[in-house]
């Protein structure tokens, strides 16, 4: 007699596991389970399970992964660990999704506009050709700040980090590889151009927004083979998200 486990749902995420006997599973088949502690995994809006992992350095918590990444980073190329493509202050409409297929391709899993505004009532990834290269048509640097912004990306609980957070973890960091060494496992998830929506060098450069708006832009952590800084970037462009839990 084998066990087959099933998924309880309660809305629409899995919190806990049950289990039945029954007399159907091949002598053969070895079934591989793993147990969900609800108290520590993690769910955002598509169901998508994260686990919080504790900082060595700053003892914050933060996400084991990327929003939208099927997996934690096992190289810094992981495509499955790349996840989703943000521009900056955007809520997670569907404009961020791009399934990946290799360490260096993706398919768009939207469509592009030229129309920019400051509420998107569609999936599509805005794209400005013109300075300051931003998807609003009126700025707002606040539109990430906390966990109780109204664009906040993050699951319940968690925002996405700030640039001094960013510091405190990264200080040290040389290059792209002392970020997928650190505790974070950060891959190398390249970026969205925000004047042609197009996908450039994924597994080569990674790139974090943090909830800062800077002026015209926003502050990144960006890293490469010969370097990890934080920088300022274009707010149309799609960044990867990493997100941090909030403290009480």
């Amino acid at each position: 007699m084998h066990t087959i486990f099933t998924l309880l749902f309660v809305g629409l995420c899995p919190l806990t596991l049950m289990s039945m006997p029954v007399m159907i599973v091949p002598a053969t088949t070895t079934l591989v389970t793993s147990t969900y502690d609800e108290d520590q995994v993690i769910y955002d809006n598509e169901c998508l399970e994260y686990l919080p992992v504790t900082s060595p350095i700053t003892q914050r918590i933060w996400l084991d992964r990327n929003l939208g990444a099927l997996q934690v980073a096992e190289e810094p190329g992981d495509h499955l660990a790349y996840g989703d493509l943000y521009q900056w202050g955007r809520k997670a409409d569907g404009h961020q999704k791009v399934l990946w297929s290799t360490f260096d391709e993706g398919v768009l899993l939207n469509k592009q506009t030229l129309i920019n505004t400051d509420c998107p009532t569609s999936t599509h990834f805005i794209i400005e050709q013109y300075p300051p290269h931003d998807w609003r048509k009126t700025k707002n640097s606040r539109l990430w700040s906390g966990s109780k912004s109204e664009n906040s990306p993050c699951p319940k609980g968690y925002r996405v980090p700030t640039p001094e957070e960013w510091e405190a973890e990264s200080r040290g960091w040389q290059n792209a590889s002392s970020a997928f060494q650190s505790f974070l496992k950060l891959p190398m998830t390249g970026y969205r151009s925000g004047t042609s929506a197009l996908l450039y060098h994924a597994s080569r450069f990674g790139y974090y927004w943090s909830s800062a708006g800077e002026q015209d832009k926003a502050k990144a952590l960006c890293f490469w083979e010969q370097t990890a800084l934080l920088r300022n970037r274009f707010r149309a462009y799609g960044f990867a998200v990493r997100c941090i839990k909030c403290i009480e």
